[in-house]
């Protein structure tokens, strides 16, 4: 097997791992934990990582590990593995099953591979860098048939939105907008699930605000693998099944713009004279800013400042699939 492929069959191996643990807690109602307001730490997150660990470092003892409980294990590899054992804690120990377990590894900071597991279903997705999208062992793609306003969107948010006034008025007034084109909004506790439901096609969008790193790179990758069209604006990233679905999430150019919004982020900035005219999620974002929190040319200022520009959807060689960019800096293999 190539080096990826030997990847991905380690990355299978330890979310199954994982799924087998959460499973035989969820069935014994194990709902103990550590309950705040913002959040839960159950105890199943650190049983299940401690089971999926061991796989991975067997394997491959020189990559780096981000562990969600463990947190970092340094590496001399460029391969950085990413270990969520436990995505939707607040489902689990609510007793829903949406939940599961992920992990996505990272080479030089860009998404190679990813799997999900859902053990009360017995549902896994594979994905890797250049194949697509594998669902129980089909290959699947995000296409889909419903009309945006008969569509489902998924929203995700960090744990660092709810808590932070600024972000989560923002994350309000983006759901807001997406309700207003879409039948159904699924505010989502358990990302890696619903971005796999996208990513085959049952969902029609993801809007994604601030997401956590355990969860960004597997949604991501989900969606340039399953020929999603896909935007990006610094911690913004929406992705549809259609371009026209996207047109209509994104949201059209204001009145007088001349071009596409994501050609130029200045028009929905402050004190542009074009803060009501936009649609769409992008717009709502800007229109959340403070006037204080901008520069002159409408751009954030300090530690505040993002990535001003559409990413732009890169495409592998057969110019078919979409690639994520890294870290918000894009570039186009088309060009």
């Amino acid at each position: 097997m190539s080096k990826i492929a030997d990847i991905e069959a380690v990355a299978r191996a330890a979310v199954h791992a994982g799924g087998a643990e959460l499973r035989r807690r969820y069935h014994a109602d194990d709902s103990e934990g550590t309950y705040t307001s913002c959040d839960v730490k159950a105890a199943a997150d650190k049983a299940t990582e401690e089971r999926m660990l061991p796989v991975i470092r067997q394997a491959f003892p020189d990559h780096a590990i981000f562990a969600e409980e463990a947190g970092e294990f340094e590496g001399t590899n460029p391969y950085r593995w990413i270990v969520d054992p436990l995505d939707g804690t607040n489902n689990f120990t609510a007793g829903l099953p949406t939940f599961a377990s992920a992990v996505s590894v990272r080479y030089d900071g860009d998404p190679v591979v990813a799997a999900i597991h859902q053990p009360v279903t017995d549902e896994t997705y594979l994905v890797r860098r250049d194949e697509g999208v594998r669902y129980n062992g089909t290959t699947v793609t995000a296409e889909s048939s419903v009309p945006v306003d008969a569509g489902t969107v998924a929203m995700i948010v960090g744990r660092e939105v709810p808590q932070n006034q600024d972000l989560a008025e923002q994350a309000r007034a983006v759901q807001s907008t997406v309700e207003t084109e879409v039948k159904r909004v699924c505010s989502s506790w358990a990302p890696v699930v619903h971005s796999g439901l996208f990513a085959r096609g049952r969902l029609q969008g993801v809007v994604q605000f601030h997401p956590d790193e355990e969860e960004q790179a597997v949604t991501e990758l989900l969606a340039a693998e399953a020929d999603a069209a896909v935007r990006r604006d610094g911690a913004l990233f929406v992705a549809a099944s259609d371009e026209a679905t996207l047109d209509v999430l994104w949201g059209q150019p204001p009145r007088g713009s001349g071009g596409d919004v994501a050609g130029d982020a200045s028009v929905y900035a402050p004190g542009s004279g074009n803060d009501d005219h936009g649609r769409g999620v992008r717009s709502r974002v800007w229109q959340g800013w403070d006037r204080k929190d901008h520069d002159d040319d409408g751009t954030r200022d300090g530690a505040r400042r993002g990535v001003r520009r559409d990413g732009h959807r890169r495409r592998h060689g057969d110019g078919k699939r979409a690639v994520p960019c890294r870290a918000g800096r894009c570039r186009d293999d088309t060009a």
